[in-house]
């Protein structure tokens, strides 16, 4: 089971979720509760997630598609992403992800290998849609 740690920047509206160990799909639901647990609106929020200590080896192109089915359903309500990844194994991952969640949301997800990108793109002084 992975580790998740969280903090709520409520000044930024941006959530840092920083996740350790094998991530899966039925692991998920955590993140999800997270963003249900902020007294805002959790399509207004900023998501900064931080897997470098993780695995997402795991993670399959059907699992992304089915986060994505359940975010468009309203299940997963989320706003904008950036995901920071560890490798560059796990960031093609990633892109395969941010290219699924793009196609309906356009310009919502993007993948970094370093927190300073990510944190730029999520906060609107950068315009990259993955490094």
């Amino acid at each position: 089971m992975p580790d998740l740690d969280w903090e709520f920047d409520d000044g930024n509206l941006l959530l840092r979720l920083t996740y350790r160990g094998t991530l899966r799909l039925d692991r998920m639901p955590a993140l999800w509760d997270v963003l249900r647990s902020l007294d805002h609106d959790p399509t207004e929020i900023n998501t900064l997630v931080d897997t470098r200590e993780a695995d997402l080896s795991e993670l399959t192109v059907a699992d992304f598609k089915e986060m994505e089915a359940r975010r468009q359903r309203g299940e997963i309500p989320m706003g904008r992403v950036a995901a920071v990844v560890g490798s560059d194994l796990d960031l093609g991952i990633g892109r395969l992800w941010a290219a699924l969640r793009n196609e309906s949301a356009p310009g919502s997800t993007a993948v970094f290998s370093d927190e300073p990108s990510a944190l730029a793109w999520l906060l609107g002084s950068e315009t990259a849609a993955s490094e």
